[in-house]
């Protein structure tokens, strides 16, 4: 743990909030880091050697491959007018290093608070074409593991220049980090965090992004993103007390995982989203993903 007396704000939505604050009301605050692993991962490393990533990199392992895209980022972007064809091709050309225009990165929240609210910057990224035609298109964005419903996608500002307001030491200092992670900006008052508006949050969430150009000139369905209300903001004063504190939450969630029928339900939901995904490849994609029955689903059960 680190004591915090000063700096910028750690933003903790409310998902996040997950047991009550403590009885113990003379403790100072602190930061809890999760092992959520190492960064930058491996596979930044080996980003931060690709041309479209920096012009200067050697340009990746030349016998290692990258792991192929899941079949469930097929079906969003099939979902969001892509056609079949064009998702599969990128799909299986980005198996070679030289041809990937998508990572996964670690989502954070703005450590100098200056980026402006609804925006994104992107670590590690030298390649000024690269960073000139994601600041023109934006870049498409979902959490891992990867979105069921087309609203948990989206096309992201993204910052390249330095922002009003940030000092040329702060930009500079964003401008030096490894490639890895995606850094929002903090929402205006009385808007939810960026994460939470495509069911994503900070703490430790990996986020899939995307700026090839064949997908990104596809998505037909695709939103660009744009603040959203927090209904909390207006229903619900500040307060540092859980709104439902439950005093029994650790027994009540031992009881649970020990729980032999809930273990039985968990297997059962398994097989249904298997049984879910064999449906999605037999029809259409696009009639799934906007399916107010089928996402009712999807939300209860997955």
């Amino acid at each position: 743990k680190k004591r915090m007396t000063s700096g910028a704000k750690i933003e903790l939505p409310s998902s996040m909030k997950k047991v009550p604050p403590s009885k113990n009301g003379n403790m100072e605050p602190i930061l809890l880091i999760n092992n959520a692993g190492i960064d930058p991962s491996t596979t930044a490393k080996i980003l931060a050697r690709l041309h479209c990533i920096n012009k200067e990199g050697d340009g990746g392992p030349k016998k290692e491959k990258p792991r192929k895209l899941t079949d469930m980022i097929e079906r969003l972007w099939i979902g969001l007018g892509v056609p079949k064809g064009i998702a599969r091709n990128y799909i299986n050309r980005s198996i070679h290093w030289g041809n990937v225009n998508h990572a996964y990165v670690r989502g954070i929240a703005d450590p100098t608070g200056k980026l402006p609210p609804g925006h994104a910057y992107v670590t590690g990224i030298k390649n000024q074409d690269s960073r000139d035609f994601i600041e023109k298109n934006q870049i498409f964005m979902t959490r891992i593991p990867s979105a069921v419903k087309c609203s948990q996608a989206t096309m992201l500002k993204v910052i390249t220049k330095k922002p009003d307001g940030m000092t040329d030491s702060e930009f500079e200092w964003l401008e030096n980090l490894p490639m890895g992670a995606i850094i929002f900006a903090f929402p205006s008052e009385g808007k939810l965090p960026i994460p939470e508006t495509i069911s994503g949050d900070l703490d430790g969430d990996r986020y899939f992004l995307c700026w090839n150009k064949d997908i990104l000139g596809s998505l037909k369905n695709m939103k660009r993103y744009v603040e959203v209300n927090d209904p909390e903001a207006k229903s619900v004063k500040p307060s540092n007390t859980l709104s439902s504190s439950n005093e029994n939450w650790l027994s009540d969630a031992q009881s649970r995982m020990e729980s032999v029928e809930n273990m039985e339900v968990l297997a059962l939901v398994g097989k249904l989203f298997n049984l879910s995904k064999r449906f999605a490849s037999k029809f259409d994609h696009t009639e799934i993903l906007f399916s107010q029955r089928i996402m009712t689903y999807c939300s209860n059960f997955v």
